[in-house]
């Protein structure tokens, strides 16, 4: 998700006015950040680093969490995924990503803030740039952490925490630098919640993000 953090412009904003992140919710907002996560030179170096840690795929069932454009979950497919499925809490962000994958995904309007079921587990589940709008990590994770079988992996980036304020925060996005609130959590709380319950096996720090592979226990 590349992004403009302005600490000074933060400074002059309410952000009960964002609380609905219209860059994914509206439309045309939702084409535009699209375009823009194509282009950017951090959504493309994150999109990099992400693809280089996915594991083999032959066969497996994936879960892509955060639908936009479908990157992750067409990546699945390239990779003999048996099944993929998709969730977004943005229709828009779900039609766009439909027109490019037709019928080849299955997509699910859910929304990680919330508890949700699907009535099945993956083998592998995905989430870029999409753990920073939870406003209960804990919550958010451990639910995640049911969807996966055990040895299945969870694959997610998330903004470098060190260089955003403690909670709440405004990232500026696409090229008309839409505002959106997101919800900064450190890497010990990430750790912290995925310990009990398997294992990093990968850890990636970048300038702008983090990237973390974990593994459940059997």
């Amino acid at each position: 998700m590349g992004f403009t953090l302005k600490n000074k412009r933060f400074t002059k904003v309410t952000l009960n006015e964002y609380t609905k992140n219209s860059i994914y919710l509206d439309p045309e907002k939702a084409q535009d950040y699209f375009n823009y996560i194509q282009r950017n030179p951090t959504n493309l170096i994150e999109q990099k680093t992400v693809k280089s840690l996915f594991p083999k795929l032959e066969n497996k069932t994936c879960l892509e969490i955060g639908c936009a454009g479908a990157i992750y979950g067409r990546e699945m497919l390239n990779k003999r995924a048996l099944q993929v499925d998709s969730i977004d809490y943005s229709s828009a962000m779900i039609k766009l990503a439909k027109k490019i994958t037709k019928d080849t995904i299955n997509y699910h309007l859910k929304d990680i803030n919330h508890e949700f079921h699907l009535y099945k587990t993956y083998d592998f589940i995905c989430a870029s740039f999409v753990f920073h709008y939870s406003r209960n990590l804990s919550k958010t994770l451990k639910n995640i952490i049911k969807l996966i079988n055990p040895k299945g992996i969870l694959l997610f980036s998330v903004p470098n925490p060190e260089k955003h304020k403690k909670k709440e925060n405004l990232l500026y996005l696409g090229h008309q630098k839409s505002p959106t609130k997101f919800y900064n959590h450190s890497e010990k709380e990430y750790l912290d919640i995925l310990t009990p319950y398997g294992f990093v096996i990968d850890f990636e720090k970048k300038e702008d993000f983090i990237v973390v592979k974990f593994m459940k226990s059997e």
